[in-house]
């Protein structure tokens, strides 16, 4: 059970600065979803990695809802009041994806000024008129990317993936906000796959540790968020409707073993009389 804490006594505010640098906070803009999720969290105004989510809000309801689901502890977070925490006990989360569009990643490049650079990895984002459908200047394929932008001469990719959680559809939309080049470089082939369930996908966002090969003999290791397609929600809402059904028939059956055990001395003394 969450551990509770008092409820915000002032109007609940905007949950705190999202762990993505120089990104705001997907609550700050109107219309977006009801929570983040996020692997990694502020400790003493350092980033610390976490191997199971974290979930911010600014509603308690919401708060109450997914500590109870995905277990973990409630905290307010400081200095915001009405921003909560859920350091959830869970890697692996059970997801609806509604549409293709709700899995997209973008290429930033941040500045002294602000936003220098937005693009989608071919064209410009956000720019005037005249811009658009131009080409951005950023290489096609992801490694030439990735290069630039270690070396300090290209945008980094953002990947945000807008869900629902499977248990609580009802609830309301969640984001999560990657920096993951592996998970950028998978966006098209998600894509396809929600394309291909034709409505609602059911898919399983998770944290999994991966080993690299360090500059030592020594791999190193390191957690990073996966996206997996499972199957159209249709599909699963058949499946699971089915496996009802043959529960439901399973009880009939058995029950009607034992009724039918229970009867059977009493029709074999009944055939003896007669």
């Amino acid at each position: 059970m969450p551990t509770p804490v008092p409820r915000p006594r002032r109007k609940a505010s905007p949950a705190t600065k999202d762990v993505l640098p120089a990104e705001p906070s997907p609550l700050n803009t109107p219309g977006v979803p009801i929570g983040v999720f996020r692997s990694i969290r502020i400790s003493r105004s350092l980033p610390e990695p976490l191997a199971t989510w974290c979930v911010a809000t600014d509603r308690w309801r919401v708060a109450e809802s997914t500590a109870q689901l995905l277990g973990g502890t409630i905290r307010s977070t400081p200095p915001t009041d009405g921003a909560f925490e859920i350091l959830t006990a869970t890697a692996e989360v059970d997801i609806i994806i509604d549409a293709p569009s709700d899995i997209r990643t973008e290429m930033k490049l941040w500045d002294r000024t602000g936003l220098a650079h937005h693009c989608d990895g071919q064209f410009p984002l956000g720019t005037s008129e005249e811009h658009r459908g131009t080409s951005c200047g950023c290489p096609a394929s992801f490694a030439e990317r990735r290069a630039r932008a270690r070396a300090g001469r290209g945008p980094q990719a953002y990947t945000a993936t807008r869900f629902r959680l499977t248990a609580l559809p009802d609830l309301g939309a969640f984001v999560h906000q990657s920096l993951s080049w592996e998970l950028a470089e998978e966006v098209d082939r998600l894509r396809a796959s929600a394309a291909e369930a034709h409505g609602p996908a059911h898919f399983k966002l998770r944290l999994a540790e991966v080993e690299f090969a360090g500059t030592s003999v020594q791999k190193l290791c390191y957690r990073r968020p996966f996206l997996d397609f499972v199957a159209p929600v249709a599909s699963a809402l058949a499946r699971g409707g089915t496996a009802c059904q043959q529960t439901v028939a399973d009880a009939a059956r058995a029950v009607s073993t034992v009724v039918q055990a229970i009867l059977a001395p009493a029709r074999r003394a009944s055939l003896r009389a007669a």
